[in-house]
């Protein structure tokens, strides 16, 4: 029986270009680390190869689109919920400002008018066993894409911006985009960039 060795971490910069943190052995843990975040979400999760990962990220597309998606669990249930593979987390957000020209006079005013909603992007790998192609990562990974559903997201980091307690905060995301390109030369992995946007409250006023 061949036996690979991977360095997520090494892929993770081939790949994508930068280095992460996230796949890095940890060799001295502080005795009272924090395990979770204010909202509940762990810090730390156990990927498929029982080493520790920082900051996972769960998805829940519910239990009616769970069995659509094969996220059956061992005992046959169906929570649909699924810790996305070894992720990497990124947002950003933008602000939307009017400029006006002022007449006759030199510069402008800027008006703020909203922010455009906060981008979510995790990156990872779906990661095979025994040296085989990662077949069921890579279909529920394709039918989450394409199910096109509001889906639930929680991360220690996700957390913070999407269940703001000053306002009406919602941990619904909708998946914008989908990329899994193939990694040269290792069969059993599989690189993907799934791309979220916040999925905002919206409540209709009636003002007649």
């Amino acid at each position: 029986m061949s036996t690979v060795n991977l360095s997520i971490a090494g892929l993770f910069e081939r790949v994508f270009g930068y280095k992460s943190s996230a796949f890095e052995p940890k060799f001295q843990k502080l005795p009272q680390k924090k395990e979770t975040g204010e909202y509940g979400s762990p810090y730390w999760g156990i990927g498929e190869n029982g080493l520790e990962y920082y900051m996972p990220v769960e998805i829940n597309v519910g239990s009616d689109r769970a069995a659509q998606l094969g996220l059956t669990n061992a005992d046959g249930s169906t929570t649909g919920r699924w810790q996305l593979p070894y992720p990497v987390v990124s947002v950003s957000n933008e602000a939307r400002i009017i400029d006006t020209v002022l007449t006759e006079r030199r510069g402008f005013v800027s008006e703020f008018i909203n922010t455009a909603g906060w981008r979510i992007s995790v990156k990872g790998f779906l990661i095979g066993t025994n040296n085989e192609f990662p077949e069921r990562d890579f279909k529920i990974m394709s039918k989450v894409f394409t199910v096109g559903a509001v889906m639930q997201m929680r991360s220690a980091l996700t957390d913070i911006l999407l269940l703001d307690k000053s306002r009406l905060g919602s941990d619904e995301v909708v998946v914008r985009s989908v990329d899994m390109p193939g990694v040269p030369g290792v069969q059993n992995v599989r690189a993907y960039t799934l791309e979220f946007t916040a999925n905002e409250p919206f409540n209709l006023i009636d003002i007649s």
